[in-house]
């Protein structure tokens, strides 16, 4: 099971920012390898991400990301991916590291996993911009996590 951190929520003008704190003293550049912590092939793209999951109606808030496939716990899902961000705006993910909240890494979500929607528990979790399943996750069940990170 990847490291868990905890997520930050901030309003602004557009929306609600998710921040994600590091839990462990992963490298500022994560997102940058080309394997995810279990050697396993990123999936940034929609393409390479639409054969686990789509988007879909939620009943949780507007758009949902739901499970194409049943997805078992611990199982990688995608990586957020997006141009990096400067600015606060909606679907931007913000990653710090727990010692190092001064820095943070955004990116601004452009693939599918900007339609993740809060809830408690949630059914996936972030280990940098990587997102796994932190519970089974049957297929056509809406995939979430807790902006709260608890």
């Amino acid at each position: 099971m990847p490291p868990v951190g905890r997520l930050q929520i901030a309003g602004n003008r557009r929306g609600v920012e998710k921040r994600f704190i590091y839990s462990d003293t992963m490298a500022r550049d994560f997102y940058k390898r080309e394997t995810t912590p279990m050697d396993l092939k990123r999936k940034l793209k929609n393409s390479e991400l639409k054969e686990d999951v789509y988007k879909g109606p939620s009943e949780i808030h507007g758009t949902g990301l739901f499970a194409r496939r049943d997805i078992e716990k611990g199982e990688y899902i995608g990586t957020y991916h997006g141009p990096l961000a400067q600015r606060n705006g909606t679907y931007v993910l913000w990653v710090y590291e727990t010692d190092d909240t001064e820095n943070p890494v955004g990116r601004s979500g452009r693939n599918l996993l900007r339609f993740l929607n809060h809830a408690k528990p949630g059914r996936g979790e972030f280990d940098g911009f990587d997102f796994f399943a932190c519970m089974n996750i049957e297929a056509g069940e809406e995939i979430t996590f807790n902006y709260d990170g608890a």
